[in-house]
């Protein structure tokens, strides 16, 4: 795992490589659940905040299919309707795969910054083939990845998050039988 940064972004870079060749994982995944379920994937944890309590993830699979969720509770709750705006691109070769994540500090929840200052944050990589998982900071087995136990990455400056706008299309109809009287009063 690689880190760089700017004043807008952060960006992480991975390389996964196989110690042999054998089947690799290029399923596409049916939902985002499906991707951090079941995929091979790379993730980035991020307490922007460093309350050591709330993240951001952000799952990369080796087919290129993006997940993230917002993470309360010490992960004890996944808001999986939240939708963070970040770019990530793989490329696989031989005898592995790379990803590359640029996420915007405001996406992590960072806000402007000049001043040295350090954020909570965790690696992951998961295998599913081989029923492996590995982590930068390890965690307990039985738990979804807690802020609590993040590592820290330090030392970043004069950090200037811009705002940034999302729009998701929403739908609604009804339909209504003619034949029946529509009441003048209705909820």
């Amino acid at each position: 795992v690689q880190v760089a940064y700017d004043e807008r972004y952060l960006y992480i870079a991975f390389r996964c490589r196989y110690e042999k060749p054998g089947k690799v994982d290029d399923a596409i995944p049916q939902d985002e659940s499906d991707l951090v379920d079941s995929s091979e994937s790379v993730q980035v944890f991020i307490d922007g905040r460093l309350d050591r309590t709330n993240a951001r993830a952000f799952y990369l699979s080796r087919s290129g299919h993006r997940a993230d969720l917002d993470r309360a509770q010490n992960g004890q709750a996944d808001n999986w309707d939240w939708t963070g705006l970040w770019n990530g691109a793989t490329h696989q070769y031989a005898d592995g795969w790379t990803a590359e994540y640029a996420i915007p500090w405001g996406t992590i929840g960072v806000s402007r910054n000049e001043k040295e200052f350090a954020v909570g944050v965790n690696f992951a990589r998961q295998i599913p083939l081989v029923a492996g998982d590995v982590a930068w900071a390890l965690f307990p087995a039985d738990s979804a990845v807690p802020p609590s136990f993040f590592g820290k990455l330090e030392g970043m400056t004069n950090v200037k998050p811009h705002l940034r706008l999302y729009l998701q299309p929403y739908v609604a109809a009804f339909a209504q039988d003619p034949r029946n009287d529509i009441p003048r009063l209705r909820d």
